[in-house]
């Protein structure tokens, strides 16, 4: 896979010749090993940078809870957030903490650790950070599994005060976490926002309704 060439070229190609790697080479090959599921290689090569000298950016620390989480150690992935937070690594603008939140609500959801992810959710909410699409997709799978109308409610509220532009996979999000808690009023409304932006792109491009079809599958 695309990891294993990653490291071939690092373990056999720069270590061999005596080439540094550097803090993006350690962030990149990090990030292949959360796409190849090799959360322990990508433990071991934060373990390798620290003793190197180098300090992980908020993108390494993204790379590494995104590896973490995809491989269903939610612990890990929330250790390496509170260690961000004790080295003071701070975000190089607001859209790159809010993928640390964002990669650390789904790892917790895909962990079933919804209560987690509510507090993640909220202390990101308390920080001042927006959030995006991404975000508000990670969270609704939350409100989906959780089942707690109150919350879903108060994630409603804040998406229509976000006033952030929904994508496919977000809106079908909404449409079944609304279902999930009986709010039937809600999943329409998304589903009708979602055809009406369906429509006004056909629009755009000179399609015919028939271009929609591809969204029947939500009824």
């Amino acid at each position: 896979g695309a990891w294993e060439t990653a490291l071939d070229i690092y373990e056999q190609d720069m270590q061999r010749a005596g080439v540094a790697a550097t803090l993006f080479t350690f962030t990149a090959l990090i990030s292949a090993c959360g796409h190849g599921l090799q959360w322990r290689r990508a433990a071991e090569l934060h373990t390798e940078l620290l003793e190197q000298g180098l300090k992980p950016s908020t993108a390494t620390f993204n790379a590494l809870i995104t590896a973490f989480g995809r491989c269903g150690h939610w612990e890990l992935g929330l250790a390496a957030f509170h260690e961000m937070r004790a080295n003071d690594v701070r975000p190089t603008s607001q859209s790159t903490e809010m993928v640390t939140y964002s990669a650390l609500i789904n790892a917790l959801d895909k962990s079933g650790q919804w209560e987690k992810a509510i507090e993640v959710y909220q202390d990101m909410k308390d920080s001042g950070i927006r959030p995006s699409c991404v975000t508000f997709d990670c969270i609704l799978r939350v409100c989906e599994q959780c089942g707690k109308s109150n919350f879903v409610a108060q994630v409603h509220k804040d998406m229509q005060m976000a006033n952030v532009e929904l994508d496919d996979v977000a809106y079908s999000t909404a449409i079944r976490a609304y279902e999930s808690v009986g709010e039937w009023e809600w999943a329409t409304d998304v589903y009708n926002e979602m055809m009406g932006q369906v429509a006004a792109a056909s629009d755009a491009r000179g399609y015919d309704d028939a271009s929609s079809d591809q969204y029947d599958y939500l009824y």
